[in-house]
């Protein structure tokens, strides 16, 4: 019986997921707490639209919330994996890396921001 799935068909020097991998996933602490700080920053900066919207809503989806956004942070070593997987040429550089990564937390920052802002602005409005 053959082991063809148990062996390695692109050897560790020509695609260094593993490398990818360490890279991007030492750094997602930083990314999760980045998006938990700018909740909180909105959610303390607007109390009334939070007890409007409700306390123990707001902790339950800001929970949703950093999962989703956590599931996009894949985007980052997916992006990283494809390039490196279909053009040949291409080295992973730390440069590539960190504009990637500095990207996704300034885009991350102000979606976060946007999001959080407009749902408790909405929620802020007085009732006529």
């Amino acid at each position: 019986m053959s082991n063809e799935l148990d062996e390695n068909f692109i050897p560790e020097k020509e695609f260094p997921f593993r490398d990818i991998m360490r890279w991007w996933e030492k750094r997602r602490k930083w990314f999760s707490l980045l998006v938990v700080g700018v909740q909180l920053l909105v959610m303390f900066s607007m109390p009334v639209g939070l007890d409007n919207f409700g306390v123990q809503e707001a902790i339950l989806l800001s929970g949703f919330y950093l999962i989703a956004a956590n599931i996009c942070y894949c985007l980052g070593w997916g992006i990283e994996f494809l390039l490196t997987y279909y053009f040949k040429s291409f080295k992973p550089s730390a440069t590539l890396r960190l504009a990637l990564f500095s990207l996704g937390l300034a885009f991350s920052a102000l979606f976060t921001y946007f999001v959080y802002w407009s749902t408790l602005w909405y929620y802020n409005i007085p009732d006529f």
